[in-house]
């Protein structure tokens, strides 16, 4: 009903959508949506993982621990780069 990039749920999109849900007091239940906030320009550790095959594998081939880097957007409103080191 809602659109979303390969099953996945971007956290605007998902504030956005259930926003206009709630609205009409579509749920009956609480809903809770959790979001994961890093600081922008620092360098944070990070867990790597390559699947099976590169489209819709969920079956884990290789987990690398990495560090990543956070670049802010060239707007307040863009999103994040991530750069691997």
């Amino acid at each position: 009903m809602f659109p979303a990039s390969n099953s996945t749920l971007y956290y605007e999109q998902a504030v956005n959508q259930l926003t206009a849900l709630t609205k009409y007091q579509f749920f009956d239940i609480p809903i809770r949506l959790v979001g994961l906030f890093e600081q922008q320009n620092t360098i944070v550790p990070i867990i790597w993982t390559e699947y099976l095959s590169k489209r819709y594998s969920r079956t884990v081939n290789t987990r690398v621990s990495r560090q990543c880097q956070i670049i802010a957007g060239r707007s307040a409103r863009s999103r994040c780069l991530l750069n691997l080191l």
